[in-house]
């Protein structure tokens, strides 16, 4: 698969075309599958030239703006493959992110879950369990 360079501007429209050619082979009644998605985001990572975390992060508020689904999972699975990189600063993003999300439990559902276990992975770590 060649690896595919974006820019800011053409990551969230280029996303959007490929959730929708997702959609396109879906049965009627049927929805996306998250695993689908998933590799989706994989393949847009890997296309940021820039994965420091301050602009990864910047481009999951892009995509969390849009109020979709598709493009929050997308955004919190990169804001996951950033977990070696919190810090303090981190849980202010996160904390930001949940309260502009409460009205819309489903993406608060599946940050909760992705970034659950690292949160307690990091606090053990501090307290030495």
């Amino acid at each position: 698969m060649k690896v595919v360079m974006y820019s800011m501007n053409d990551l969230l429209r280029d996303a959007k075309q490929e959730i929708e050619t997702l959609w396109n082979h879906v049965s009627e009644g049927k929805h996306i599958k998250t695993g689908d998605i998933r590799k989706l985001s994989a393949q847009l990572f890997r296309g940021i030239s820039d994965k420091n975390i301050k602009n990864v992060f910047a481009l999951c508020d892009e995509f969390l703006e849009e109020h979709n689904w598709e493009l929050g999972v997308i955004a919190f699975d990169w804001a996951f493959r950033m977990k070696r990189n919190y810090d303090k600063e981190t849980y202010q993003v996160f904390y930001g992110w949940l309260k502009n999300m409460l009205g819309d439990g489903e993406i608060v559902m599946i940050f909760v879950r992705m970034h659950l276990e690292s949160c307690c992975d990091r606090i053990n770590h501090y307290l030495h369990i």
